[in-house]
């Protein structure tokens, strides 16, 4: 199950038991952006994926960088491979998953 805590920052987050990563809501935030504009057919490369994250990251208003694109992708992995759950509610098609993974490989 999962337990209520508080992520370093104060915010609130989900942590998942049994060795799980934890939910980490800023990523969430700007994979579930990249899924949006996937499906909408948005044409997405490198240079949409950086003004992305600095756009959450400014969101922050803290100064601190909340999201970094190297952690994205092991994040969006991880979640698929580990936690089924999580990955169906991401409803994420073959062909999203595809564009996801190869946006977030790319080098800008």
């Amino acid at each position: 199950g999962a337990a209520p805590s508080a992520n370093t920052d104060g915010a609130p987050s989900t942590v998942r038991s049994r060795g799980r990563r934890a939910y980490n809501g800023p990523m969430e935030d700007a994979l579930r952006e990249i899924f949006d504009a996937v499906r909408a057919g948005t044409p997405v490369d490198a240079v949409w994926l950086d003004k992305l994250v600095r756009r959450h990251n400014r969101a922050a208003h803290d100064g601190t960088r909340r999201e970094a694109k190297r952690r994205l992708l092991p994040y969006y992995l991880a979640v698929r491979a580990n936690e089924p759950e999580h990955w169906a509610a991401w409803n994420v098609d073959e062909a999203t998953d595809r564009a996801v993974v190869r946006l977030l490989q790319a080098k800008p």
